[in-house]
C-alpha cells in the first residue's frame, strides 16, 4: 500500500512538504502532521514546509528556504492532484516528487504517488501510513491530523466517510487528543464571521433547480474582516439545506478575477470544475481566476448539470 514510502522519508536528508494554494485544515494538517512526525523520528533531519503564510493560528507559520534547498530535496506533495494549484512552484526543482493525495488523478507531475481516491482526507491516507510504521503517534501530530479529517468530512457527514474514516478517527483519539478543544477549535467563530454568514445567506441566489450562488466583490467580504479565501470557505453555510442541490461562493481574488468553492449534494461537479482552472472531489471542487464570462459560463454548465 505505502510501499516504498519510508525508505524514501528514510534515506532523504532534505524533506520539503508542499500543499495547495488556498490550503485548507487537511492541506495544513497533512503537512504540518507529516513534518512533526518526521522530526519526532528523525530529528537530524531538514525538513521544511512550504506555502504562502495565511491568518490561522492552528498551524505554526510556513518555512523560508533558497531554491537550492529544494533543488536538493526529496519533495512531498499533498493534498493536490495538479501543479498549477500547488503553492510555491518551486517543488520541480526537487531531487524526487512524491505525492500523497486523496483526489482523483489529473496531472502526472510526480516521480511517485500514493493515491487513494476512496479516503475521506489526505490526513487518513497520513494516519494509516504512520499507523503501518509500527511508530509512535504523538499528540500534536494526532491533533494536526484530526483538524484535517474533521474538516475534510465536515464532522464525519460527507458521503466519502466511510467505517475506515472512523476507526482512523478513533486511533487519532487514542493518541490523547483533546476532542473537545479540537472541535472547538475549529468550527468556534468570531463574531465577524457569524454576521457575514447572514449576509452570505441574504445575498445567495437560490434556483428552483437547486442551485444557490453567491458573488462577492472585494469590499463585502473586506468590511467583515476576511479576505477572499476566508470568505470563499464560507460556502458551507448552504449545506444540509433541503432542496439545495449544488451550491457555490465566488469571491474576486488580488487580481480582479474570481476563485470559488464549489459543492454538491449528489452530483458530480468535479470535471465541470476541471473546465475552469480547477478541479477537486465529485462533490467538492473549485475553481480559479475566472473572468465574468467564464463564470457565468460556469454557472451555465452546473445549470445544465441540474436540468439535463
Amino acid at each position: 500500500m505505502f510501499e516504498g514510502l519510508l525508505e524514501s522519508l528514510e534515506s532523504a536528508e532534505i524533506i520539503t512538504i508542499f500543499r495547495h494554494i488556498h490550503a485548507d485544515m487537511d492541506a495544513l494538517g497533512s503537512q504540518y502532521g507529516l513534518k512533526e512526525w518526521i522530526l519526532e523520528h528523525y530529528p537530524e533531519k531538514r525538513v521544511y514546509a512550504l506555502g504562502k503564510d495565511r491568518d490561522d493560528h492552528l498551524f505554526p507559520l510556513t518555512d523560508e528556504v533558497e531554491d537550492s534547498v529544494i533543488a536538493n530535496s526529496l519533495v512531498i506533495v499533498l493534498d493536490c492532484a495538479n501543479k498549477e494549484r500547488i503553492d510555491d512552484q518551486r517543488f520541480a526543482l526537487g531531487k524526487q516528487i512524491l505525492a500523497i493525495d486523496h483526489h482523483p488523478f489529473q496531472d502526472s507531475f510526480m516521480d511517485q504517488e500514493y493515491r487513494f481516491v476512496s479516503y475521506a482526507a489526505t490526513c487518513e491516507i497520513l494516519t494509516e501510513f504512520f499507523l503501518q510504521t509500527g511508530k509512535s503517534l504523538s499528540k500534536q501530530v494526532a491533533t494536526f491530523l484530526y483538524r484535517g479529517l474533521l474538516t475534510d468530512t465536515c464532522s464525519f457527514k460527507t458521503n466519502n466517510t466511510t467505517a475506515h474514516t472512523l476507526k482512523i478517527a478513533a486511533a487519532l483519539c487514542e493518541a490523547g487528543i483533546d476532542l473537545v478543544q479540537c472541535n472547538q477549535d475549529v468550527f468556534d467563530v468570531a463574531r465577524n464571521e457569524f454576521e457575514f454568514a447572514t449576509y452570505l445567506r441574504s445575498k445567495a441566489t437560490r434556483e428552483s433547480n437547486g442551485l444557490v450562488w453567491c458573488i462577492l466583490e472585494t469590499e463585502e467580504f473586506e468590511q467583515y474582516g476576511l479576505t477572499a479565501s476566508q470568505a470563499k470557505e464560507q460556502v458551507f453555510q448552504f449545506q444540509n439545506v433541503q432542496g439545495f442541490e449544488i451550491w457555490c461562493v465566488f469571491t474576486k481574488n488580488e487580481i480582479g478575477l474570481y476563485d470559488g468553492s464549489l459543492r454538491s449534494r449528489k452530483k458530480a461537479i468535479n470535471q465541470i470544475a476541471s473546465h475552469f482552472h480547477g478541479g477537486g472531489h465529485a462533490c467538492a471542487s473549485g475553481v480559479k481566476n475566472l473572468n465574468c464570462q467564464e463564470l457565468e459560463e460556469c454557472l451555465a454548465e452546473l445549470r445544465q448539470l441540474l436540468n439535463p
